[in-house]
This record gives C-alpha cells, structure tokens and sequence, in this order.
C-alpha cells in the first residue's frame, strides 16, 4: 500500500503479462497446493496430487494490493493456470510412442499457443506505450480466457491427466 494506485496497477500488469505465458513475477507467484488423494493406485498421478495456481503474493496472509485491483487481477489469473495446464499437457504427449492423430492435435493445440503468445507479446507493447490498464486488459483477454478455458477443459475430459 505504499505505491499508488497507478504504480500497483503497472506492476501488477507487468507481472500478469509475465503469468499469462506461465512465468513468474515479483508479486504474483505460482501457488502449489498438495490436494489428498483417496484410493489411488496408480503410480502416474503425480499432477493429480498437485493445484497450480497463481496468487498475489502467495508468501503473504493477505494481499497489500489495493481491492479492485485485486479483484480484476483474480478474474484474468484462470487464463495463466489454463496455459500452464495446456502447456503440461503438450509436454507429456511429446514423445515417439503417441500416435499420428495425438501428435496432429498436439501440432493444433501448439498452433493456439503461438496465436495466444503473440497476443500476449502485443499487450506488453501497449504496456510499454502506455496504453493500457486493467480494464482493457479484462476486455480484450475474453476471447482468449475462453478459449483456452474449453481447450484445458477438452483436455481433461480426454487425457484425465489433471
């Protein structure tokens, strides 16, 4: 809360742009959650075990962010979790033992993700040009939020892997 609002608002959009293609930043950091698994057999669920999310200031009992700052930031942090999801997924079915029509998908899901990233390289322009806050940033993510919401989404009801 020493910052003003402008300054928190350009920080926090530094680090988002940084989540939104699974990295970290200074203050919104991946939070890992151990959920229990109950009669589980199988020795392949090490990412069921698992939560990935991002936070603000995970490290922190609460946020120093201001609140409406924190709300928009909370409502545009499922989109990093769904890239890293995705993402997790292309790494596992990276090997020679998938099939023609696995790798195909695979190719088309890589072919979203280059779009996805180019997107996110254009905010960071109008970042730097000064050109835009947190509400154009909530406005023009949509279509990508949804996007990528029904593709992890696909994913899961196919792979069962998260």
């Amino acid at each position: 809360m020493t910052y003003s609002l402008d300054n928190q608002e350009k920080n926090l959009l530094e680090d988002l742009l940084l989540n939104l293609i699974g990295l970290e930043g200074n203050y919104i950091k991946r939070s890992t959650k151990k959920t229990i698994m109950e009669n589980s057999k199988d020795t392949n669920t090490m990412f069921k075990n698992f939560t990935l999310k991002f936070e603000i200031e995970p490290y922190l009992d609460g946020p120093t962010c201001d609140p409406s700052l924190l709300y928009m930031i909370n409502k545009i942090l499922p989109l990093s979790t769904y890239y890293d999801k995705i993402c997790q997924f292309l790494n596992l079915n990276n090997n020679l033992e998938t099939g023609l029509i696995s790798k195909s998908f695979c190719e088309g899901i890589r072919k979203i993700l280059r779009e996805y990233v180019l997107f996110i390289n254009q905010l960071e322009n109008e970042l730097n040009i000064e050109n835009l806050d947190i509400q154009k940033l909530w406005y023009l993510s949509q279509p990508s939020l949804r996007m990528l919401e029904n593709l992890q989404r696909y994913i899961f009801k196919r792979s069962n892997l998260f």
